[in-house]
């Protein structure tokens, strides 16, 4: 019997990924692959273009493996997993979690959503793809993230790294919370 459960967070991990795209937050070469497929009580999610950039999820064990061979999105996406209320261990392959249940699997799909965007590389420093997040924000009536962001992440150290993680984290988590809101009433 497939999880309701996982049903519904793909869904919202669908919606989500494409209020994204037409945002401009996701490549189109990135976003075209996107998939979610269930079996029984495990997802196997497409999260980008390219070969194996997959995550698995199993609620029968409450595991979470995230595949992606990128390391600064796997810091990334380490902490947004741990903010998620998962317990994660990062490799050269990706990030490995357990404690999924059918309780936070809803916020685990809003979580994984956001990897696909972050091929925007804010950590290179590149004006296009800071240009392109303060168009979206604005698109949505929220120009002020970006800037509450940015002064977010310059409290978070000295280290220029953190810096950029801490901005990244901040504009994915506010912006899928902004995009979401869009749907909320089908849920």
């Amino acid at each position: 019997m497939v999880s309701t459960e996982l049903i519904i967070a793909c869904k919202k991990w669908d919606m989500i990924t494409d209020e994204l795209s037409k945002l401009g937050l996701i490549k189109d070469m990135d976003y075209e692959p996107l998939n979610c497929k269930i079996i029984g009580n495990k997802a196997e999610v497409t999260v980008g273009s390219a070969l194996g950039h997959k995550t698995h999820i199993n609620l029968e064990d409450g595991s979470l493996e995230y595949y992606d061979t990128d390391e600064p999105v796997n810091k990334t996406m380490d902490r947004l997993l741990k903010e998620a209320g998962l317990d994660c261990k990062m490799s050269s392959e990706g990030v490995f979690c357990k404690g999924v249940t059918k309780d936070n699997v809803e916020k685990i799909f809003e979580t994984i959503a956001a990897p696909t965007s972050m091929d925007f590389r804010l950590r290179e420093l590149r004006v296009e793809d800071y240009d392109r997040w303060k168009n979206a924000l604005k698109d949505i009536g929220e120009e002020k993230i970006f800037d509450e962001c940015l002064e977010k992440a310059k409290e978070a150290g000295k280290i220029e790294e953190e810096k950029v993680i801490e901005l990244e984290k901040c504009l994915i988590k506010n912006t899928i919370e902004k995009v979401k809101t869009e749907f909320k009433a089908l849920f």
